[in-house]
């Protein structure tokens, strides 16, 4: 058996799938878990390029036993939740099974293999963890706080069981194909946007999977309960100077 394989939460996302193709370049195998195997064949024309299996984190029992069996068949080296909630209107009870529940289980099967070699843990989360923004809903706001706690609480509980716990925190100004449109035709205010970014543009999927494939690197073996910030220091910008 490797000890390449990383599986991933995320769907057909594209920072899941932009997770995915970073880790095939480090030589790692990635292993994508998505709530519908059909629904992400339809989604992802390059499909067949990634090995997926199906498990609902919705449904906490049986997701756990398919991780479970999968731990029982192959060596994982890692998991990456990189997954969304996407249900609407929302179900505050739900995200949390869908963003912390579940994921919490896993985690905990995943301690319990007691492996003699280094593993890691990383969670996606969001500025939200640490500042408001009213357009989403206050339960984002809640999910990513508690995913960050929850990283930094197993870091120090399991840091001596050679598993290290870490998120990464994409910003808030990322390429997009929902927003590519909308920015084409307003050029001034992506403008406006990247004079306030130190780095003076927006993040690149590519910009996540490296931070994720830092992590998950022997380069960060002493790296362990930290939000590694992707935003070009943008969270460094003191407010005042925005307005």
């Amino acid at each position: 058996m490797t000890l390449s394989n990383v599986l991933i939460f995320g769907g057909s996302s594209p920072i899941a799938l932009g997770i995915a193709d970073g880790l095939k370049a480090t030589d790692k195998t990635p292993i994508i878990a998505t709530r519908n195997i059909e629904r992400f064949r339809d989604k992802v024309k390059s499909s067949d390029q990634y090995r997926v299996i199906e498990i609902d984190l919705h449904l906490a029992d049986i997701a756990v036993n398919k991780v479970r069996e999968l731990f029982a068949t192959d060596e994982i080296s890692a998991i990456i939740f990189a997954h969304r909630y996407l249900d609407f209107p929302e179900v505050l009870q739900t995200r949390f099974q869908v963003e912390l529940i579940t994921p919490l289980f896993i985690i905990d099967e995943f301690v319990r293999l007691e492996r003699n070699y280094s593993r890691s843990v990383v969670f996606l989360t969001s500025p939200l963890a640490r500042t408001v923004q009213s357009k989403q809903p206050v339960g984002y706001h809640m999910s990513k706080s508690a995913i960050t706690s929850l990283a930094k609480y197993y870091a120090v509980k399991h840091g001596g069981n050679n598993i290290r716990f870490n998120c990464v925190s994409p910003g808030a100004y990322f390429e997009k194909e929902r927003s590519k449109n909308f920015y084409k035709e307003n050029p001034s205010l992506k403008s406006d946007i990247n004079s306030q970014i130190p780095m003076n543009r927006f993040g690149e999927v590519s910009d996540v999977s490296g931070a994720v494939n830092y992590l998950l690197s022997e380069t960060s073996s002493y790296v362990n309960g930290v939000v590694l910030e992707v935003d070009g220091g943008l969270t460094n910008v003191d407010q005042s100077s925005l307005i």
